[in-house]
């Protein structure tokens, strides 16, 4: 140790930093923008959070949000300091071949068991909810601003730990955006709590229809074009999810559950091709919204929908409606209801 001590101080005094070798531009991209993504995701779960929403607790032991932000804070801080000295040390690219692939520090953050903290990164919870968030973004945009113009080797610069592991300047700032999305999961967990306190959070209904239109849109579009992983995409895949519609026939169909939703569709697309003109029905035309939303994590929505012929001159009526919920801050679709009338036409001419 006291050798260790005495090579950094002199590398303190004497020695420059070392200019950028194995580390490649797209390997800086990739990080910066992972934190700046992990960054945008956690501005937006504390947006607008009252005093008693970012200091509430599941169980007296918790952590609380404000608690949350202030750990991942003080790892902006530790590793900016952690990644200097690193820095100063002569680089060891020949251990590149004996460590952990990154893939290894993403699959440790992301595991669902409890991580411990070590005692310096125990938050205090001492400052206001929102003076958390100015402390971890202050931290947070330090790390961005070196990493976008350190000349340093992330590569081949490596860190010392107690259990023998070894991982570079590069795997360190993997660790700390996936560190963020570790505490992301945590946030969410906390404000889904049935006494997570309901002041403040209103919901802001102009913005949040008009994403919820365009995810309607979209998923419609990637129906009629036949695009399987496209449609997909817009779902809430899990149990609840339902469809239901009218057939020509005057009978109906549902399916419950996401397993048995996706094989539907999954089947449809694949025995109803739609050929050179790529969609089923050219043109949609929506009018008579309703939208009520449930908080500002779920929606209700009913309109009337024409939808054209193959080529798009004639219109069918549907009446469609929508159970919405947002899941990791994007809004996707848990119901559909559409029920389709198959004995008159319209032209769009009639539908102005």
């Amino acid at each position: 140790m006291k050798d260790l001590l005495f090579l950094l101080c002199l590398l303190l005094v004497a020695g420059p930093i070392r200019t950028q070798q194995g580390w490649t531009e797209e390997a800086r991209q990739y990080l910066l923008d992972n934190l700046n993504r992990t960054t945008a995701e956690l501005e937006k779960e504390v947006a607008g959070l009252s005093e008693s929403q970012w200091h509430f607790r599941e169980k007296p032991d918790s952590w609380s949000v404000a608690q949350v932000i202030e750990h991942l804070g003080i790892y902006e801080r530790k590793y900016y300091d952690e990644r200097y000295l690193l820095s100063l040390m002569p680089p060891e690219p020949e251990l590149a071949d004996s460590t952990s692939p990154d893939s290894y520090y993403l699959d440790w953050m992301a595991e669902e068991q409890p991580h411990t903290a070590p005692g310096s990164a125990v938050p205090l919870e001492l400052m206001k909810g929102k003076d958390n968030w100015a402390y971890f973004l202050a931290g947070r945009e330090r790390n961005v601003k070196m990493i976008e113009t350190t000349e340093v080797d992330f590569g081949a610069h490596y860190t010392y730990r107690s259990n023998g592991k070894r991982w570079n300047i590069h795997q360190l700032y993997i660790i700390l955006f996936a560190h963020c999305d570790r505490h992301l999961r945590q946030i969410r967990r906390i404000k889904s709590h049935p006494e997570f306190p309901k002041e403040g959070m209103e919901v802001n209904e102009e913005k949040e229809r008009a994403a919820i239109l365009k995810v309607i849109q979209a998923e419609t579009d990637c129906f009629f074009s036949r695009d399987y992983d496209c449609w997909k995409q817009h779902w809430v895949q899990e149990a609840h999810a339902f469809q239901a519609w009218n057939n020509a026939d005057g009978s109906f169909d549902a399916r419950t559950g996401w397993a048995a939703v996706d094989k539907e569709i999954a089947d449809y697309i694949k025995n109803n091709p739609v050929g050179p003109a790529k969609t089923s029905h050219p043109k949609v035309i929506r009018k008579n919204f309703v939208v009520k939303f449930y908080g500002s994590e779920a929606a209700y929505l009913t309109w009337g929908q024409y939808n054209s012929d193959a080529e798009g001159q004639q219109f069918r009526y549907s009446k469609e409606s929508r159970i919405m919920e947002k899941h990791e801050g994007e809004w996707k679709i848990a119901h559909v209801s559409a029920f389709w009338d198959y004995k008159n036409r319209f032209t769009e001419e009639q539908l102005k």
